[in-house]
């Protein structure tokens, strides 16, 4: 997996490690432990955030006529959208 520099988990991930080395070896698997638990959380509470705003577009658009507020095409079917629509990737990845 890649992560960008400065990217919001590595720094959340580098607060909960912080001086693993001067710990025992007990106590650096609880870290550990500790640490892929928040940032398991911390990645589901991400994810329900933008389940939560697809649905919010989702309601948007139905109740403008069924026409996409990023490329002002009508979504009748996804045939009809622009090749480029993030919307509509968006939608895509998150029904599956």
């Amino acid at each position: 997996m890649h992560v960008r520099p400065h990217h919001e988990l590595q720094e959340f991930m580098a607060k909960l490690l912080f001086g693993i080395g001067t710990v025992s070896i007990r106590e650096q698997r609880r870290m550990v432990n500790r640490a892929c638990k928040e940032a398991a959380r911390w990645h589901d509470e991400r994810t329900q955030k933008i389940r939560g705003w697809v649905k919010d577009m989702e309601r948007y658009i139905q109740l403008e006529g069924g026409i996409c507020p990023e490329c002002t095409c009508r979504l009748g079917e996804f045939s009809d959208h622009k090749y480029d629509c993030s919307l509509k990737a968006m939608v895509i990845s998150m029904k599956k």
